[in-house]
């Protein structure tokens, strides 16, 4: 619909209030309508008042809580959601090498993941990880121009302190460093 202009608007209101006054002032306003008796036909008879049981049409009364039905994974509807997934966050790592050449690296990580394994057989890293059972968390990362090799996934820097001296006692220079870590 178009809007109107506003010199548009005032023609209409003019002639708007024009009509009214004129369609008010059409005819004697003291002109009765009068009907003789003779002339009247008879009114029909009415019948007795209707009754009306309104008991059979009753509905059920709606629901008081409504019904959803959705496509949402269980996970995210018990505030659970990302629980199961591994998130990458800062901690800390105990970094045992740092080596220009790719095979010391290899060689180095190949001793670490041997070193992990014997020491869960010992029970020895239950004592300081009890929660600790996947596979072994050696890295190496690429950061030019040096291949790193790094132990575990530490959250908090005093996890990785009662760690130190055990993996010490194997690789001498490993020490704590900050670094990018993957939890769950």
């Amino acid at each position: 619909m178009k809007r109107m202009r506003r010199w548009q608007w005032m023609h209409a209101v003019p002639i708007m209030v024009l009509m009214t006054w004129g369609f008010s002032c059409s005819g004697p306003a003291n002109q009765v309508l009068t009907v003789s008796a003779d002339a009247a036909e008879p009114l029909p008879e009415l019948g007795p008042v209707e009754d009306f049981d309104a008991r059979p049409y009753r509905e059920a009364p709606p629901p008081t809580r409504p019904v959803l039905y959705h496509d949402a994974p269980e996970a995210l509807l018990l505030g659970r959601a990302g629980s199961d997934r591994m998130q990458a966050q800062q901690g800390f790592r105990i970094q045992i090498l740092s080596s220009r050449k790719k095979e010391e690296a290899d060689r180095m990580a190949a001793q670490a993941i041997q070193w992990w394994e014997e020491e869960r057989e010992r029970g020895n890293l239950r004592q300081v990880l009890p929660r600790y059972d996947g596979a072994p968390p050696v890295y190496q990362d690429f950061i030019e121009p040096y291949w790193r090799v790094r132990l575990g996934d530490f959250t908090a820097r005093a996890t990785a302190q009662t760690v130190l001296p055990a993996v010490r006692d194997r690789f001498g220079s490993a020490f704590i460093a900050p670094s990018e870590i993957t939890v769950q």
